[in-house]
């Protein structure tokens, strides 16, 4: 069906069709940078936080754990003397090196 579209819009008007295949090729692009970006600010937020945390292992889920999932990780920090805590979250100012700020949410 989309090859069929295709087709008919090629034929219609050759340079509409370029110019809605470039559009789309920028598109595309710009959403896989703006990816890549926020993914990097999201790692960069999370390796600069631990320290302010003060907690040697970051474990997260984007799903409530299971008691018995918890009860192991911190049986594994008292193995290990780490620090361990339950869940921290909140929000706060980063503030870079050049003094931009922006709102995160820590987990």
């Amino acid at each position: 069906m989309f090859l069929s579209l295709a087709h008919t819009a090629y034929q219609a008007s050759k340079k509409e069709f370029f110019a809605t295949l470039f559009s789309f090729s920028v598109a595309f692009f710009v959403f896989l940078t703006v990816d890549s970006l926020s993914n990097a600010v999201v790692s960069q937020v999370e390796r600069e936080a631990r320290p302010a945390l003060g907690a040697d292992v970051v474990v997260s889920s984007n799903y409530p754990f299971f008691a018995e999932r918890e009860n192991a990780v911190f049986e594994l920090c008292k193995k290990y003397s780490a620090t361990c805590s339950r869940k921290i979250s909140f929000s706060s100012a980063l503030i870079d090196s050049s003094g931009k700020t922006g709102l995160v949410q820590v987990l």
